[in-house]
Parts: C-alpha cells; structure tokens; sequence
C-alpha cells in the first residue's frame, strides 16, 4: 500500500516541511502500551489520532443525497456570502469562519464577515449568529460602490487567510476585479490580525497589481483562491478567474512584500484532452502535492455558464514558483458554474478524492492513487436536501478535519450565509487530543494503520500514518541476530548463530524451514551451530525464547538463509603435453570467479610455460561457495639444431650453400625447402633459421645462420655542370662517386682513362667500372652519351632597307644547317618573339641575328648588320578663316579636292573655295612620304551678312594689338576665336572686346555673329 503524507488543503502554511512524519514502536505486544509522536508539527493545533485507518471513504454507501449538511446561525445576516473558509485559531482556542459579500444589492458595500464558531465548526452550530462581526470593506480600503452586473456594486471580492509561522502573525488577503466608472482595476488588500484571529485587523495594505497582471485579469471575476508555500518558503497565492486562467502572485518569504511577482497561467494545452485549445476560465482551484510533485488544477464553466465545464491540471514538478512544465486536459465534468475545488488524499496518500461544488451539487472525484490520472465523478449531495442550500451561484468549497469527521463550507450565494456539510467518510476510534503524541494499548493481534489528522496552524487538513504490529503476550521476543552467516555452500560445516540473551529465559527454540541442516532444536544458550549437507536448500532460521509463563513462538526472530550449491569445477583440455618453452592454455569452468596455483591468474583461462612437468590446480567459487580441480603439464625437450659451414659471407648476386643437423626432418625461413642441404642467393646479408623437428616427440628446435652479402660499389658518373651536348673545341668533365673505389673509364667497349675523374672532346657513350679492393666487388656506372657539334655559319643579305611608314621589308637568314635557333636583335636588343629565320620589319633600326644550336648551350654564330630606315608620314593640318582654306605649309606638293574627286589646278597650300561642301588636301614630302589630311566641311562659302546688322556696323579695334581688342556693334553679337590652324580658344556672348594677353603673338581669325548664330564677320587679329 502506497503511504504518503500529502496537505489536505493547500490553504496551509507550515514552519517546517509538510512531509512531518509519526515515530513510536512499530511492534506491540496484546496490551502492551504505547506512545507515537507526530514531528515538525506545531504542538498547539487540535489533533486527530486514530488507531485504525480515520477517514476512510465509504465507497460501496454513496449516494446522489450521501452529504449532509446546515447553515452556520440561522439568523446571521449577509448577502452573497462568497467563498467562505475556516480556521483553528490556537491563540484564541476558538474556531473562526471568514466570507466577503460583494455588495450586489443596490447601494450596498462590500462586507467581510467573521464567525465566531467557539468549539464547534460543524453544521450543527446554529448559534454562530450570536457571534458574527462585520468590517465594512469601504472604510478598509475598497473603493466605493461601482456599477456590476446590473446592480450598484464594487464587482468580484474575495478572500484567503495565511499564518506566517515565523511571526507567528494571522493575515487575510482579499482582492477584487472593478467594473465600470471605477475603471478594471485588479487590487490586493491585506488585513493584518496579529497573532488571533479574534483580534480586530489593522488598515488594509492595497497592491495595485494591474500593470502587472497581464490579459485576462483586468476586468475580470476573481473567483476560488488557495495560499501555499512553496519548499523553499515562499508564499505563494493562486487566484482563480472567471476570464482566463489562474493568476500566480509570489510574495517571496517575506508575506507582506508589496510588490509580489505576478503572472496569469493562460497557456495550450499540451497533453491529454483539447491538444491545442487555450485554457479557459479557471474559477475552481486547487493546488496538491504527491510524491514531491506539485500540481494545480483548474475547473470552469463555459462561456455560456451553462454546460461544458472542463478539468485542466498544470504540472509544476518539484518547485511550485516556477514554469509548468506540461498542462493536461482531463475531459469535461458534470454539472455547471464550478465554484469550488477541492482534493483530498485519505489512507495516507493511497487514494485521492476530488470534491466540485457545481451550483450546490456536489461531486466526488476519483482519482485513484496517483494525481496524474484521469479521475472518474459521481454525484454525492444535490440542492436543497439534507440541509444543504438550494441551486445558485453557491462559491467555494474549504475542508477541514473536526473530531471524526471531514467537513467542507461553501457560500449560499442566493440563500445566503454560509453552509457547512460533512463528507462521506467512514470514521471510528478516533480521539481528540491537543498535543502532538498519543498513547494506545491494542487488545488483539493484527497489523493496523495508525493515522493523525491536523489542521496543521488552525487551517488546512493533513494526514500521517504509521503501520503497527501487534503480537500475542509472552516472553520478550529475542533481539536481532549479532552473528547471522548468510549465505552459506552446501557441505559447509558449524555456522554459528547468535541472538542476544533473554533475560529470565530458560530455554531457545530453533526451527530451521529449509532441508538438509543438523542443529540442536533447543537451547540453554542464546547461540545454535548449524551444517548444511550437500543437498541442503535455503530457509529461515526462527528461534524464540522460553520462560516460565510460556513461549514466545508466536513472534521468532528470524533470520533468511541463502544457501548455496558448491560449484563442479572442471579444466579442458584433459591431457596437456608441450614442449620445452612453449605455453600451454588451461580453461576452467562450472564456477564465477577462479583462482590458480602455482600461477595462471584470475581468469576462467590461465596460459602455463612450466620448465618441466608440472601440475596446476584452480579454484572455482561461485555465490560464496569453492570447489578445485587440477591437471598436469607434460613438457618433452627440444633436439639440437646446427647450421653449417660456421661462417657464409658472398658478394652481391654470388649463391651459398648451407647445410642443417641435430634433428629429423626440417624447415627453412625464408622457405626453401625441407631438404637438409640449401642454396641461398640473398641480395642482402640475411638471417636463415632452420627448424628442426623430432619425429618421436613433435618437438622443435631452431638454428641461425647469417649469410653475409658484401655491397657492390655504390658509384655512378656525373657530369660538370650536366651538359653532355656541346660544341666543337669545348670538352665534358666526367667524375665517378665514390673516393675508395678504382676505377676504369670506357668508351663503349674501348679503354680510354683511369682514375675519378676523366675529360672527353669526343662524342661517344662513355661509363666507368668501381671495383671496392676491401671486397673485391666491382659494379659499372651508367653510360653517358657525350655529342659534340659544329659550330653555326650564317649570314644576312643586303638590299634596299628605306621606305615610308606603312611599309616593311623581309630579312631573311640563308643556311643548309638544321637545329638552328634565331634571335633576333634590333639596336642591339632583343626583338620579341623573333625567333624564325626570317624577320619582318616595319621600324627603324639596325638589325642582326644571333644564330644557335637547340642541342648545344652557347654554340651560335652573329650575322652581318642591315641598317633599316623608316620614314614618318607628313602631318597635315587644314584651318578655314572664312574666305581660305590653308594647309600646313612646307612640302613637296598638295592636291585639294572635294567629294573625293581631285580639283583641277589646286595644288597650293593656300585655296579659296567657291562653294559650300567638303574639302581636303593631300601632301607629298621630300622622302616620296604622302598623306590626306581630314575633311573640312563648310557651309558658310559666300555667306557675307544674313543678319540685319552689316559688317561695316561693326568696328573691331585696335588691330594688331597687344592686349585686348575691343568689339563696337549697335546690337548683340557673340565671338569666338580661333587659332591659325582652326582650334577654338574663346567663346563669348554678348561681346564688347577679347583678351588676348594669355596667348602667343601671331595671327589669329575672331568670327562675329548675331544672336542668332549666323556669321556677320570674320576678322584677321594680330597680337603682338
């Protein structure tokens, strides 16, 4: 059975951690007496102890009418009591009940009322009228009356009550959402009582939470709200809403913090029912731990109020002030207007029950034993029967442990006042006491659940228990074994068993439930010596005292015996022979763990190389118990192996013959057969090992002989500088590698030198033979192929080398040699990628050829020079000042034309044309050198004055002059100026003189215009 401590209400406020537990024995004798304690809890709290399982539910009895209940005094006046609690003030040694009336009736304030219920919190307490007190909530802090759901009101008011154990200091917060003219405003109050809540409260403190409270609060209906704390002391208050989901203020450890962290809950659901839906209004809460897991649930009614009320569960793992971490939907439930939630854990922790108050119907709810099911309801109390009010906007639902019973209050809304009822539960035995111990003598034999409820700090309910046993009277049961050998191996011998001595015993009965053990069934001593055959099994070993009043073999003090089975060890293979030097593997088995002697490890596997024969033998244990086995290692010796001759040494390419003895048959390595005599060629100085092998025995034995290969000479011919090619009269410096070696130089088969080094003018393959006079091997190099050339002959012809720009001249090499390689050279510098035999020249200079051999560095020859003059064309230019047209003068002759056509007699550098079109002149120089200059395109040929003003109006003065030339007309004109040669220098509008200080002295041409642009005048200026 699961047993938990788990808070009854989350309306609790512990000083210590809620998970208090009860100590006291755990076995009792029939009739012995004895003392429980609950701890960390507080000792002036009313408690509830029963013996046998307080508080259990009466499942199989339940009804829609199972809950009974009653209004608190008859008379007491109030209007829409919401939301009602009630608490155990331990001070005042008195019971209280708190509700606030919302002021719904017209011109009504909002009121909080306090019941002084004295001793009696049950619905039988008709006289709590005669003990009411009201605070006017208007001169506490709350604004005056606002406009609200159709009447004149200060909208939704609520309340929770919290003891702060580190002050010992009662405080009641109440919090209200506005309508209307006031404006949504979400405000917390807090009434300080001290330490009684018999004590009028001081002022109200108020926290504006409305920056703070996020979407949904504002304007809202606060509804159902539960005070927890949180296990690292935090005072935490979940406040229900009717618009949204359940709003979170932290106050931190410190209660009257004003500035708590606030938060409203609205998220997706993740899990369960309604995936993806946003969680709606949360007017019914409530907050329960399990197995040091917090949760919150959360049940509403729908938008219409009507139908669809749904059941949502936040899980907050193990800190109840941080995120969610999943929000579960858990279907819809019966009824409408879910104004009250609560769950209670009975059996200490084993089963879970949820009450709703549904407009006064009241449901259960299943939820087995574990929080994070599904629960099943039932309807257990309905409106108007068995004392309980009838159908409305009936708010709450707070309950709390009182005598034998569990008890729940809600408001009558409507019918007003405030409703008591008891839960179905099943109470009997119960005593109330006011400490936090209880005393109990049990009467019969059996095992019983022995629980307490408290209202831990006079509100809230909680539930502990504490399994006890209770045996038949007799003798003192023996104490607990001192010495108790478990396990043991079949086979094992006198174990000793040992339980303290009993005093006033006269004998120690022993029974042992297993088979196969010898003991002696009674004792004079405390202590029994038990062995185990073979074949014994496990069991328990009970022994119990004997006195003169009888036995105590009712309650043994027993103790369990594992026995174990000795292992069968074995070791493979089952006969082992070897040779001297070599290993053998022994593998065990049949056990756990093993252990070899002399040598061979831990392992089930031990690897053996004993120098003669030998025996090994392990041990196997296995569950503490050990068995050996043993095998013999048989070692034969090893024939003697020789290799002869005693010394090999070959040179490079040479064969040896080696021959074995000493055994029967043989092996070489490298492999080369299994005859006893062998021919080797190594390459290399090697190692060979012949294996001989003796047929009787199998055994092995080896020999080694180096054949050492002495090196041929490392050598080989290199040339000076790595030319081989060369030319006639030049020579090629042979030189062989290696200082200690001699050497014989060849020209292909000819001997022609000694010695290192050898010089040859002839062409041929030439190479060198080293022989190494230490060994007497000789090697030869590689050849070396030596050319030898003839040097180049060539030569440039001359012919004629001057001509004009655009022209060019070929200049060609003659010869019958082949292989040849060109540079060419003008001025004496490289031409660029001139490497033919022939040139094409277009540039002045003075040309030659450097003429090579491609296979011979440095074999080439120089050709003659050929001078090559170029002549540049004649330059041209052509200026028009108005009348004439001039071409650069100076050359050898012009011819004018136009439209491409040659003009008759215009060969001056001087022409007047006679009408408008293009013209242009071609010049030949002194070197025969042409050229045309470009087209000059007039269209003013004749045109004297097209404008109004005549030239004669114009007076251009002085001419020639050295500065400026002033411009005197009767109208606008624009000038520009022009160079001799037709380049513009001025443009100017509106002209009254030209500047020509800046330019060079000469002639320059000023063209006038109207303001239309048409020429007026062109006039030669000189500067001077």
């Amino acid at each position: 059975m699961k047993r938990i401590a788990i808070t009854l209400s989350t309306l609790l406020f512990l000083s210590v951690p809620v998970w208090s537990q009860i100590t006291g024995p755990a076995t009792l004798s029939v009739g012995q007496s004895g003392t429980w304690t609950l701890n960390n809890a507080a000792t002036f709290n009313p408690y509830t102890w029963s013996p046998d399982e307080m508080l259990q539910p009466a499942n199989a009895n339940l009804t829609a009418t199972s809950v009974s209940g009653g209004k608190f005094g008859a008379n007491t006046t109030m209007t829409v009591a919401d939301y009602p609690s009630v608490w155990f003030d331990p001070v005042a040694n008195r019971w209280f009940a708190f509700t606030i009336t919302r002021g719904v009736t017209p011109g009504a304030d909002a009121t909080l009322y306090r019941l002084d219920l004295g001793s009696d919190p049950t619905p039988l307490n008709t006289n709590a009228a005669n003990a009411v007190t009201a605070f006017n909530l208007t001169t506490l802090g709350l604004p005056s009356s606002i406009s609200s759901h159709g009447g004149t009101g200060v909208g939704e008011v609520v309340h929770a009550v919290v003891y702060d154990p580190s002050s010992q200091e009662w405080h009641l917060f109440w919090y209200r959402t506005g309508y209307g003219d006031q404006g949504n405003k979400f405000l917390i109050y807090r009434l300080d009582f001290g330490t009684s809540l018999a004590n009028t409260p001081a002022t109200a403190t108020a926290l504006d939470a409305t920056a703070t409270s996020g979407g949904g609060i504002v304007g809202g209906q606060v509804a159902q709200s539960k005070f927890v704390r949180a296990d690292n002391g935090d005072f935490i208050l979940f406040i229900g809403n009717r618009w949204g989901g359940p709003i979170r203020a932290n106050f931190g450890n410190n209660i009257k913090n004003l500035t708590p962290q606030m938060g409203l809950l609205v998220t997706t659901v993740t899990h369960g029912t309604g995936v993806g839906a946003a969680v709606g209004r949360s007017s019914a809460i409530d907050v329960v731990k399990q197995d040091g897991k917090w949760y919150l649930f959360c049940s509403t009614t729908d938008a219409s109020g009507t139908s669809g009320n749904e059941l949502w569960r936040y899980d907050f793992g193990s800190d109840i002030g941080g995120n969610y971490t999943r929000v579960t939907g858990l279907g819809s439930l019966p009824g409408s207007n879910h104004w009250g939630l609560q769950i209670i854990p009975s059996s200490c922790g084993d089963q879970f029950y949820g009450f709703i108050n549904s407009r006064g119907s009241i449901y259960r709810l299943n939820f087995g034993a574990d929080l994070e099911s599904t629960p099943t309801n039932m309807l257990i109390g309905t409106p108007s029967q068995n004392g309980l009010p009838a159908a409305a906007d009936n708010s709450g639902l707070f309950a709390y442990i009182y005598g034998d019973s569990l008890y729940a209050v809600m408001g009558g809304a409507g019918t007003n006042g405030i409703y008591s009822m008891r839960l179905p539960y099943n109470t009997g035995n119960q005593t109330l006491t006011n400490g936090n111990s209880f005393t109990h003598t049990y009467t019969a034999t059996g095992t019983y659940e022995l629980t307490a409820g408290v209202n831990l700090h006079g509100g809230g309910a909680s539930m502990y228990c504490h399994t006890v046993t209770v045996v038949q009277s007799g003798p003192p049961v023996p104490g607990t074994y001192s010495a108790a050998p478990t396990p043991v191996c079949q086979g094992q011998q006198t174990v000793l068993y040992t339980v303290p001595t009993v005093s006033g015993a006269t004998a120690y009965h022993w029974h042992y439930t297993g088979s196969g053990a010898t003991y002696t069934s009674s004792t004079t001593t405390s202590s029994n010596v038990l062995s185990f055959s073979g074949s014994a099994t496990a069991g328990t070993l009970r022994v119990w005292t004997v006195d003169n009043a009888g036995d105590s073999s009712f309650a043994s003090r027993d103790t369990a015996i594992v026995v174990n089975i000795q292992p069968s060890v074995s070791i493979n293979p089952a006969t082992v022979t070897i040779c001297a030097g070599q290993s053998a593997t022994l593998t065990a088995s049949g056990a756990t763990t093993y252990s070899w002697s002399p040598s061979g490890g831990t392992n089930a596997a031990a690897t053996v190389s004993p120098a003669s024969t030998a025996t090994y033998t392990v041990t196997g244990t296995s569950n503490g118990c050990s068995a050996t086995a043993s095998r013999d290692v048989t070692v034969n010796a090893l024939p003697v192996v020789n290799i002869s001759p005693a010394t090999v040494e070959i040179c490079v390419g040479e064969s040896a013959t080696l021959t074995a003895s000493g055994a029967d048959t043989y092996v070489w390595t490298p492999a080369l057969g299994n005859a006893a005599t062998i021919n080797v060629s190594p390459v290399a100085t090697t190692p060979y090992t012949a294996e001989g092998t003796n047929t009787a025995t199998g055994c092995k034995n080896t020999a080694i002989r180096t054949v050492t290969v002495n090196p041929l000479p490392v050598t080989q011919v290199t040339v000076s500088g790595g030319i081989t090619d060369v030319c006639a009269g030049d020579s090629v410096l042979l030189t062989a590698s290696g200082v200690n070696y001699n050497y014989q130089w060849r020209n292909a088969n000819a001997v022609v030198g000694t010695g290192l080094h050898y010089v040859a003018y002839t062409s041929g393959s030439y190479y060198a033979i080293a022989t190494d006079p230490a060994s007497g091997c000789s090697d030869t190099t590689q050849d070396v192929e030596i050319r030898v050339y003839d040097r180049p002959v060539v030569s440039l012809p001359q012919g004629d080398t001057s001509f004009c720009i655009g022209g060019l001249v070929v200049l060609d090499v003659h010869s019958q040699d082949t292989g040849l390689t060109y540079v060419w050279k003008r001025d004496e510098v490289v031409v660029p990628l001139a490497t033919a035999d022939f040139l094409e020249v277009d540039e002045t200079g003075v040309y030659k050829v450097i003429v090579g051999r491609a296979a011979v560095s440095a074999c080439e020859d120089s050709t003659n020079e050929v001078a090559v003059t170029v002549h540049d064309l004649p330059v041209v230019n052509v200026t028009w000042d108005g009348i004439e047209l001039h071409a650069t003068p100076g050359y050898a002759s012009y011819q004018w034309s136009t439209g491409g056509q040659g003009i008759p007699g215009a060969t001056d550098s001087v022409f007047t044309p006679s009408t408008n079109g293009g013209y242009s002149v071609k010049v030949i120089d002194v070197n025969g050198c042409e050229n045309t200059s470009s087209v000059q395109n007039l269209t003013d040929v004749g045109v004297l004055n097209v404008s109004v003003l005549t030239a004669d109006a114009l007076d251009i003065y002085p001419n020639p002059s050295s500065g400026v030339v002033y411009i005197k007309s009767p109208v606008r004109v624009d000038v520009m100026l022009f160079t001799a040669d037709g380049r513009l220098l001025q443009r100017i509008t509106e002209a009254h003189q030209v500047d020509l200080g800046g330019y060079a002295d000469g002639m320059y041409l000023l063209r006038v215009m109207d303001e239309n642009g048409l020429p007026v005048r062109n006039e030669r200026v000189i500067k001077k």
